[in-house]
């Protein structure tokens, strides 16, 4: 058999066996990360009261499979806007702490003040009726930046607040913190009705700056 004959049929015989070869598996893509947690709002209104004095904590948190408090005031979980009673003895500062599905976490203080030469009844100031409070966190933002309103009702069978800042139906809760981005100065209106026809209202105004 001549020599070149020898190589060309050595070679299609190569390229018939790696014609036959399985091709490679290709490796399955990893799964992405799932998002990391975020705390989008925590503070406390008012920041400052008397010994055993009503103060609201709230919060809201994006992408969070879990969320505690330290110190623990009540079971919280997961919320976009959510509000919990504070009745402190002490100056006491609250760590919000949220974690996403993979165990990351990210935190957020806010110190509450306990001043006892502040009266109790100057702090807690609560509404009369089916609204327990009607308040603005930020009474004063630029133009387009967010502004925090939260209320209270009790007895309520509806509630609405003029100008909306909801395309939704309010909550009947008592502790309900909502955002809201004016463009301009306004009057918020939150009214509360019964199912036997008493109406409430509270008004909150905003300047926009």
């Amino acid at each position: 058999m001549k020599p070149h004959f020898t190589a060309l049929l050595f070679m299609l015989l190569t390229a018939a066996a790696c014609s036959n070869a399985p091709a490679p598996k290709s490796e399955s893509a990893a799964p992405p990360p799932p998002p990391a947690a975020g705390i989008t709002q925590f503070y406390a209104s008012p920041a400052t009261v008397s010994k055993g004095g009503r103060s609201l904590l709230c919060y809201g948190v994006e992408a969070a499979a879990s969320v505690r408090l330290d110190p623990p005031v009540e079971q919280i979980t997961p919320s976009l806007a959510r509000c919990i009673e504070l009745r402190p003895t002490a100056t006491t500062t609250y760590t919000l702490y949220a974690k996403n599905r993979a165990g990351a976490e990210v935190s957020r203080a806010v110190t509450v003040t306990v001043d006892p030469k502040l009266r109790k009844a100057a702090a807690a100031a609560p509404s009369t009726g089916l609204i327990l409070f009607f308040t603005a966190v930020q009474t004063r933002v630029p133009k387009g930046a967010t502004a925090t309103l939260c209320y209270g009702v009790n007895g309520a069978s509806s509630v609405t607040i003029n100008p909306a800042v909801s395309a939704a139906a309010l909550a009947l809760s008592e502790r309900m913190c909502l955002q809201t981005k004016p463009q301009a100065s306004a009057t918020y209106t939150l009214t509360a009705k019964s199912a036997a026809g008493e109406t409430s209202t509270e008004r909150v105004k905003i300047t926009v700056e």
